[in-house]
């Protein structure tokens, strides 16, 4: 099993018969278990991953920060099965989260801006931007450009 702490390898000696063979109930427990990433590792790929969209530079990240070798595949293929996960929790209604947004009315502007902040379920959160506030942005991305002749 690879963790956080490094990959788990249980090694042991199996007695094999040659009238009755060699398996046993727990080889097949084991076996499950040595193709699994722990929780913690795919929590860290996941955050490692972020909104990024290339698989190898989160496998390269995941093993500066946690020396854990994982490939880009795997990653992938891990990665994309904790969302479908979280999308199926969201749909059955099994999703942990207790409040909705009727407990969240928007406040009072401060400043002319809501003070509501969105945010997702990975934890990312982002500021309620204005059209106004997206207008001013655009024209002085505009002028910089016109500056520099690009």
């Amino acid at each position: 099993m690879l963790t956080l702490n490094g990959r788990i390898r249980i090694a042991r000696i199996r007695w094999h018969g040659p009238t009755a063979g060699s398996v046993t109930v727990l080889d097949g427990y084991l076996d499950r278990a040595e193709r699994t990433i722990s929780v913690g590792v795919r929590e860290m790929a996941c955050r490692l991953n972020g909104g990024g969209t290339n698989f190898d530079r989160t496998a390269e990240n995941l093993f500066h920060a946690t020396h854990v070798r994982a490939s880009g595949e795997t990653l992938r293929q891990r990665i994309e099965d904790e969302g479908k996960q979280v999308l199926n929790a969201f749909r059955d209604g099994t999703s942990p989260i207790t409040w909705t947004a009727k407990d969240c009315p928007a406040g009072p502007t401060v400043a002319g801006r809501p003070t509501r902040v969105y945010f997702g379920c990975d934890g990312v959160m982002a500021p309620m931007v204005t059209d106004a506030e997206k207008a001013k942005r655009r024209a002085k991305t505009e002028r910089k450009r016109r500056r520099c002749g690009t």
